[in-house]
């Protein structure tokens, strides 16, 4: 049920993190000077910023994929849009460009239960909201462009064409991990997902707030 739940949740935060971003940028803009909205903007999306060009990065080293500059300044594009952060990548098969394309969002899932996590033992109202602010800005930074996802069709293709061989040749492959392993990962799920919720509402009502506003 709580393994559902969660994927729910991470598919609501890939449809909704751009356009709370976009929408976040715009009150700031609002407020402020171009310059300022960007330096404010860039700070609160920082910690996601960071884990996510990160993951590119080391993803790259542990595959042996060359690696070049490594930005997390953000600026301004030609066309108006921000680049948050950038790491330079060289040319490499599909497999290997699409692994390093997805390590945000794996690394991502991975920190949103480690801070789930350790928000549970901590008593301070501080780093409490320290910890809620990483897991919003972590929720809203993991997903991956359309250019980190190339070469993804061929990778999907090619993962089909072995479970299609895999089970016409009808060999049977059994994972049982130990029973205390499973149970504590059960109760890993159940609590990020709780903490989920608010960063969750956070985007939905941002975007509903917006919505209407525009009409009135």
């Amino acid at each position: 049920m709580y393994y559902a739940i969660f994927l729910v949740q991470v598919i609501v935060f890939y449809l909704t993190s751009k356009k709370v971003a976009g929408t976040l940028y715009a009150l700031l803009n609002n407020m402020f000077d171009k310059y300022n909205t960007l330096k404010i903007y860039s700070f609160i999306f920082l910690p996601g910023t960071m884990l996510h060009e990160l993951s590119h990065y080391l993803s790259a080293k542990l595959l042996f994929v060359p690696v070049g500059r490594f930005n997390l300044k953000a600026r301004y594009e030609d066309d108006g849009s921000i680049q948050m952060g950038s790491v330079s990548i060289a040319k490499t098969d599909p497999i290997r460009r699409f692994l390093i394309g997805i390590a945000p969002i794996i690394i991502g899932v991975l920190f949103l239960l480690f801070f789930s996590f350790l928000i549970r033992y901590v008593d301070m109202i501080w780093t409490k909201a320290l910890l809620m602010l990483l897991i919003f800005t972590t929720a809203n930074s993991m997903f991956s462009s359309r250019k980190d996802m190339e070469g993804a069709f061929k990778l999907f293709f090619s993962i089909g064409l072995f479970i299609v061989v895999i089970y016409f040749l009808g060999i049977e492959v059994r994972i049982r991990p130990p029973v205390e392993f499973v149970t504590w990962v059960n109760d890993l799920i159940k609590i990020t997902v709780e903490w989920l919720m608010l960063p969750l509402i956070i985007n939905i009502a941002l975007l509903i707030t917006v919505s209407v506003l525009k009409k009135i």
